[in-house]
């Protein structure tokens, strides 16, 4: 769900890479690892479990809007407030209703695009599931050296953890 709406561009921009399959593969890594789908920006209801208190942690950290909430039966829930950062709050002495699948909330949430060092990773990445297909077991492929054993295709590196770790929910 990474919005690369334009594989055609990416692949052009991203030498090494002739498919979209791997820039998905490493967009969906990606998303796996920080918990959420974080672009394109996307309407939709979520069913959430609650502890029953007063504060429910959205899967978000960009909510631009939260149209409806609900039980699970569907009975409007008022009396709440949210954040953009994806925290939504019970106000006038209320609590959420309490255990698994008990509160729907429709929102609109996620970035419009995704951010250009978000971009970089998700290319490096798929430059490596590509160069692990044509790579054998252990070994690394630069342009045209070859190094091993490698720490594996779509490693995660301290330089990508640290880009990660910006859109990562907590």
């Amino acid at each position: 769900m990474i919005d690369f709406s334009t594989y055609p561009d990416l692949i052009g921009f991203a030498n090494g890479i002739d498919s979209a399959d791997d820039l998905a593969a490493a967009g969906a890594a990606v998303r796996a690892e920080c918990g959420w789908h974080i672009a394109p920006r996307v309407t939709e209801t979520l069913t959430l479990d609650s502890d029953g208190g007063y504060l429910l942690t959205l899967p978000s950290l960009f909510v631009v809007e939260v149209t409806a909430v609900t039980d699970a039966d569907d009975a409007a829930l008022e009396d709440w407030s949210v954040s953009s950062l994806g925290l939504l709050e019970r106000t006038g002495c209320r609590l959420w209703p309490k255990g698994y699948g008990k509160v729907k909330v429709t929102l609109t949430h996620g970035l419009s695009k995704a951010p250009p060092d978000l971009v970089a990773v998700i290319v490096e990445l798929a430059r490596e599931l590509k160069v692990s297909a044509t790579t054998p077991a252990g070994v690394e492929a630069i342009g045209p050296f070859t190094f091993g054993p490698a720490g594996g295709a779509g490693s995660w590196t301290t330089q990508r953890l640290s880009v990660l770790k910006r859109y990562r929910l907590p």
